[in-house]
């Protein structure tokens, strides 16, 4: 993931996309490749302790965290770029989407880290929601018995930090929403599989390129991939305000 040649945009994704895209946003796309490389930390260490609220053990975990979303980030990112060189609309929706819930999980974590240095939650539910993050899970024997994080209320967490820096209302839940149509067998979905003729006769489409508004949906991979990043790099910047409440 992080080698040289994986910094740059495949040239076959170039040449396929350009047109539609338009170049600003293929450079833009190629910046965000290598902006999730740079970030990249292969070994960190990390304080082992049953204790949450200790502020060595949450700074620790969030770093941990930070690596795990940039993982899933950098991998998402390049399952989009290949499914989209692939022509399947449905996996690159699902890869968007995967996507997006990541940038939503920090930007929760950075709303809760605020939350800690405003002193409006206590390091105690600091602690919970970073186990959370880390180890939730709906299913026995996948992670600890925690409660995973509901995706939407990520989401609109993330939604009302972004609102202070962005002029758009709700940037993550809009694209979210569009990228489900297509990920969910609704109408979207099932327009991405034939073309209908002037005869009303239904044309299947195997085999064939995605069409011009379908390409259009990497936008919502760029427009997640900057937040990501931005929030990413912000969990430091707050980690650096916490302080141990004179109450605890």
């Amino acid at each position: 993931m992080n080698s040289a040649s994986s910094r740059e945009l495949p040239p076959q994704f170039v040449q396929r996309f350009t047109t539609t895209l338009g170049k600003e946003s293929i450079e833009k796309l190629g910046i965000e490749r290598r902006k999730l490389s740079d970030r990249i930390e292969p070994k960190m260490s990390v304080v082992c302790s049953s204790i949450r609220e200790d502020i060595p053990t949450i700074k620790s975990r969030v770093f941990a965290y930070r690596q795990m979303a940039l993982h899933r980030a950098s991998y998402l990112f390049e399952g989009t770029l290949d499914a989209a060189m692939n022509e399947n609309v449905y996996v690159m929706a699902l890869c968007m989407r995967a996507h997006v819930e990541t940038t939503a999980a920090v930007g929760f974590l950075n709303k809760r880290l605020g939350s800690a240095v405003n002193k409006t939650i206590s390091l105690t539910q600091l602690g919970e929601d970073v186990a959370a993050l880390v180890l939730g899970a709906k299913i026995a024997g996948h992670g600890k018995k925690i409660d995973p994080k509901n995706v939407m209320s990520l989401i609109d967490a993330a939604d009302e930090i972004l609102r202070q820096d962005l002029d758009t209302a709700k940037p993550l839940r809009r694209v979210y929403d569009e990228l489900c149509e297509l990920a969910h067998p609704n109408f979207a979905s099932n327009f991405a599989s034939f073309d209908l003729g002037k005869t009303a006769e239904l044309a299947v489409r195997y085999g064939q390129q995605m069409r011009p508004f379908e390409d259009t949906h990497l936008q919502s991979l760029l427009l997640s991939n900057i937040l990501f990043c931005d929030l990413f790099d912000y969990l430091a910047v707050e980690l650096d305000k916490l302080k141990v409440h004179p109450c605890e």
